[in-house]
């Protein structure tokens, strides 16, 4: 890690539940998106990059994906009731492909009040330095 700033892995490590995205919410300012650090820095402290991580809430309901997206809300899961806001099965969250849960993140990003509304997000990413997660990419 770079500096005295940066995230510590055990601090990245805290079990967590309920930790996923509602919609409600402050909205996001119009065009505003998180930088490819802000969403690698999310994809890892909620799944440490797991794809097929599944977690199941206090209230019954899952949050599945790279990004653990939430059942309730977010996708059907066909166990139980789901508002199903980025009209996609939970299992097509698991594809390795990551489409369907790239898009339904953005959709939740969008709509919901930002990045914010994930509970990891605001504990271990939200204010910090972000650029750590890029180091040793070369996008061009």
């Amino acid at each position: 890690m770079n500096g005295g700033s940066s995230i510590r892995d055990e601090e990245l490590r805290t079990p967590r539940k309920n930790s996923t995205a509602s919609p409600s919410g402050p909205s996001r300012s119009a065009g505003e998106q998180p930088s490819m650090c802000a969403e690698l820095c999310l994809a890892f402290i909620e799944s440490n990059f797991n794809i097929s991580k599944v977690n199941e809430n206090a209230d019954g309901s899952y949050d599945y994906g790279l990004f653990q997206i939430n059942s309730h809300y977010w996708c059907n899961d066909y166990k139980s009731h789901s508002e199903n806001l980025c009209h996609v099965d939970c299992q097509d969250l698991l594809n390795p492909n990551l489409l369907a849960g790239i898009h339904c993140a953005k959709m939740i990003v969008s709509r919901s009040g930002g990045m914010n509304k994930w509970v990891e997000w605001r504990l271990h990413c939200s204010g910090r330095p972000l650029s750590y997660w890029m180091t040793g990419c070369r996008l061009e």
